[in-house]
Protein backbone atom coordinates (compact mmCIF):
# COMPACT_ATOMS: atom_id res chain seq x y z
CA UNK A 1 0.00 0.00 0.00
CA UNK A 2 2.94 2.60 1.20
CA UNK A 3 6.20 2.55 0.47
CA UNK A 4 9.12 3.06 3.05
CA UNK A 5 8.85 6.64 1.44
CA UNK A 6 5.67 7.25 1.73
CA UNK A 7 5.44 6.43 5.64
CA UNK A 8 8.66 8.81 6.11
CA UNK A 9 7.11 11.43 4.51
CA UNK A 10 3.91 10.95 6.85
CA UNK A 11 6.09 10.91 9.92
CA UNK A 12 7.40 14.53 8.46
CA UNK A 13 3.88 15.94 8.02
CA UNK A 14 3.62 16.06 11.84
CA UNK A 15 5.62 18.22 12.02
CA UNK A 16 4.47 19.89 9.27
CA UNK A 17 1.03 20.29 10.62
CA UNK A 18 2.90 21.65 14.21
CA UNK A 19 4.53 24.39 12.13
CA UNK A 20 1.55 25.11 9.99
CA UNK A 21 -0.86 25.17 13.24
CA UNK A 22 1.81 28.25 14.75
CA UNK A 23 2.04 29.68 11.47
CA UNK A 24 -1.26 30.54 11.99
CA UNK A 25 -1.49 31.50 15.52
CA UNK A 26 1.66 33.33 15.79
CA UNK A 27 2.97 34.22 11.87
CA UNK A 28 6.70 33.08 10.92
CA UNK A 29 8.25 33.81 14.66
CA UNK A 30 5.61 31.14 16.28
CA UNK A 31 6.20 28.31 13.51
CA UNK A 32 10.53 29.08 14.34
CA UNK A 33 9.82 28.68 17.58
CA UNK A 34 7.67 25.43 17.58
CA UNK A 35 10.27 23.73 15.03
CA UNK A 36 13.37 25.24 17.64
CA UNK A 37 11.33 23.37 20.42
CA UNK A 38 11.11 20.38 18.50
CA UNK A 39 14.64 19.99 17.48
CA UNK A 40 15.73 20.92 21.01
CA UNK A 41 13.31 18.46 22.53
CA UNK A 42 14.20 15.51 20.15
CA UNK A 43 17.83 15.80 21.18
CA UNK A 44 17.08 15.75 24.67
CA UNK A 45 15.13 12.42 24.12
CA UNK A 46 18.04 11.26 21.76
CA UNK A 47 20.80 11.92 24.91
CA UNK A 48 18.54 9.70 27.55
CA UNK A 49 17.82 7.43 25.20
CA UNK A 50 21.57 7.19 24.75
CA UNK A 51 21.96 6.95 28.33
CA UNK A 52 19.70 4.34 28.89
CA UNK A 53 20.67 1.74 25.81
CA UNK A 54 24.36 2.31 27.45
CA UNK A 55 23.65 1.67 31.15
CA UNK A 56 21.62 -1.21 30.25
CA UNK A 57 24.12 -3.94 29.85
CA UNK A 58 25.60 -2.85 32.63
CA UNK A 59 22.53 -2.64 34.93
CA UNK A 60 22.19 -6.42 33.71
CA UNK A 61 25.35 -7.69 34.26
CA UNK A 62 25.64 -6.25 37.85
CA UNK A 63 22.26 -8.03 38.31
CA UNK A 64 23.45 -11.40 36.91
CA UNK A 65 26.65 -11.26 38.72
CA UNK A 66 24.55 -10.63 42.19
CA UNK A 67 26.89 -7.44 42.81
CA UNK A 68 24.42 -5.47 44.99
CA UNK A 69 26.80 -2.44 45.87
CA UNK A 70 27.13 -1.59 42.32
CA UNK A 71 23.78 -2.22 41.29
CA UNK A 72 22.76 0.02 44.01
CA UNK A 73 25.61 2.73 43.07
CA UNK A 74 25.00 2.41 39.12
CA UNK A 75 21.12 3.04 39.46
CA UNK A 76 21.61 6.09 42.33
CA UNK A 77 23.73 7.74 39.70
CA UNK A 78 21.23 6.90 36.95
CA UNK A 79 18.82 8.48 39.27
CA UNK A 80 20.78 11.41 39.41
CA UNK A 81 21.68 12.31 36.18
Amino acid sequence: MFGDGDRACDRNHHYDVQSDNAQVCGGKQGGAAVTIIVYVLMFGSSLYTGYSYGVAPMLSFYYGERNEDKLKKMVKVSLRV
